[in-house]
């Protein structure tokens, strides 16, 4: 030790062990629960280096969604792939996990029904072809245009759309 006036200084070799605390196995584990709607909770353990997209890849063991359809949102912001989980991560609040649905989720159906060449002097029952009663629906093929949503390009009837909004990525609030 040096004693300099009221100031006591320490050399390198002579500091207290407790001083100097250990990094231990604990601290870098982080216990992350996970949420997804219709199934239970599930926790994992996570490492602070641990990078989301393969974070996707252990979730996708006890939820059965696909790394490429999983979006994880942490404090109501989505969590990218290239993000690591010591970045800013707070291991208090869960972690939901969503079915984002891809293209592939829209396909249904089957092939429009073929159309018979009418007489061209008479006006057809439903409009003429091309007006709003000849759209059909992507889903199942009916044709009508009251209750049909193009917006987006989803062309689904409204009923269709119901069942199919969550797995396509749209939230109801009300």
């Amino acid at each position: 030790f040096w004693l300099k006036g009221n100031i006591e200084l320490h050399t390198a070799s002579a500091l207290p062990l407790q001083s100097i605390s250990p990094v231990t196995f604990t601290e870098m584990v982080v216990h992350v629960s996970f949420k997804v709607p219709g199934l239970t909770d599930f926790e994992l353990e996570l490492e602070h280096d641990t990078a989301i997209r393969d974070v996707k890849k252990l979730a996708t063991e006890h939820c059965d969604i696909e790394p490429e359809h999983m979006r994880l949102i942490h404090r109501d912001s989505v969590l990218k792939d290239g993000d690591l989980i010591g970045d800013g991560f707070d291991a208090t609040e869960t972690v939901k996990v969503m079915f984002t649905a891809g293209h592939t989720a829209l396909v249904g159906g089957g092939k429009p029904a073929p159309t018979q060449q009418g007489n061209p002097f008479t006006q057809p029952v439903r409009g003429i072809p091309g007006s709003k009663g000849d759209r059909t629906s992507r889903m199942s093929k009916r044709r009508g245009g009251m209750g049909l949503i193009r917006k987006y390009g989803i062309m689904m009837k409204r009923q269709e759309f119901r069942e199919k909004a969550e797995e396509i990525g749209f939230r109801k609030y009300r």
